[in-house]
């Protein structure tokens, strides 16, 4: 009798120590799963910044990139617009050049273009010498392009290369001698240049070589005003017996 009461006393002894170890182990075991939940929440949050840390490199990445691009591209247009801007800086020295060497080319055409009309038959006396007057004062005109004067120059050119290849007729008043006479002019390209006055008693041509009028026979009133006719396109174009350069060659 006394034996079993030992084993039991012994048996509810280690009953007691076991629970006291399970308990022991549970509390353990709950600990340790409530760190690992805390534990795997941190992994998870970590996780979570990695990602969004990734998601943000990505961007910056490609922003970068993109600024990269950007950079080479606009070193691009930099170098071109320096070529361009070295290429404009080089023609402004060719024009600066240009214009040095243009501008007394022009004046040298303005005075051989004066000389030309001072020396030629003096047809629109008038209207020629202000032309000249006006290209002289627009080659003194600093606000005038170079470019513009040549054009002037150029157009009154053209405008005398004309003359040489037509006919033409007009009213005017001749000074000559101390007198003034109203008549009408008769100009056959550069080659002569004739008057006849209003009441048709004299007629005339320009003598290149004395630089004066020759007073033509009376006859020559009518032919004249035949020509004249004609240069006003009055009259039917026909062939004109009319003397040449002075008086002398047909007498």
């Amino acid at each position: 009798m006394k034996k079993n009461l030992l084993f039991i006393l012994l048996a509810l002894l280690c009953t007691n120590i076991t629970a006291k170890e399970l308990d022991t182990t549970i509390t353990l075991t709950k600990q340790a799963n409530k760190h690992s939940i805390n534990s795997q929440k941190k992994i998870d949050l970590l996780v979570i910044k990695k990602e969004k840390l990734y998601s943000k490199f990505k961007i910056q990445n490609y922003e970068l990139k993109s600024l990269n691009n950007y950079n080479i591209e606009l070193n691009e247009i930099i170098n071109s617009q320096n070529s361009e801007k070295k290429s404009i800086l080089n023609q402004i020295d060719e024009i600066d050049k240009t214009k040095r060497e243009i501008l007394p080319l022009i004046k040298n055409m303005l005075i051989s273009l004066d000389e030309m009309i001072q020396n030629d038959i003096p047809f629109l006396p008038k209207e020629r010498a202000k032309r000249i007057k006006r290209l002289k004062h627009l080659m003194k005109r600093s606000d005038v392009s170079i470019a513009t004067k040549y054009r002037a120059v150029i157009e009154a050119y053209e405008i005398e290369t004309q003359y040489s290849r037509t006919i033409e007729t007009y009213n005017d008043i001749l000074e000559t001698q101390g007198l003034s006479k109203n008549v009408k002019f008769l100009r056959i390209g550069r080659i002569a240049l004739y008057y006849v006055t209003e009441n048709n008693k004299e007629s005339a041509i320009w003598d290149k070589e004395t630089k004066d009028w020759n007073i033509l026979d009376a006859g020559y009133s009518k032919k004249l005003n035949k020509a004249i006719k004609i240069a006003a396109k009055k009259g039917v174009p026909n062939l004109l017996n009319l003397p040449m350069f002075s008086a002398k060659e047909v007498l």
